[in-house]
């Protein structure tokens, strides 16, 4: 079904949102995880990644969700109703 290139992402800010994820304990809701990044990238100072709109509930960002969605299509992530990362072996966080 999906194709599993590398063992890491081609883009830093997608190796970003695994290393988030496998903070949080390797699955999130997708709210949480969207208002996650939205403070992290925010309260620190990184570079910023992600441009972020107000929404119902709270900021939302169109490129956060296609990187998501790139991931998931690689293998790295489940992206349904929570954000699961698949292979917890691998630490994105290096």
């Amino acid at each position: 079904m999906y194709k599993k290139v590398n063992d890491f992402p081609k883009y830093y800010r997608q190796k970003f949102l695994l290393g988030l994820l496998q903070r949080f304990g390797y699955s999130l809701n997708k709210t949480d995880f969207i208002k996650y990044l939205f403070l992290i990238e925010n309260e620190e100072n990184i570079n910023r990644n992600y441009f972020f709109l107000p929404y119902k509930y709270g900021p939302f960002s169109f490129h956060a969700y296609a990187d998501l969605r790139r991931l998931d299509e690689l293998s790295f992530i489940r992206f349904n109703k929570k954000i699961d990362l698949i292979n917890k072996k691998i630490d994105y966080l290096s």
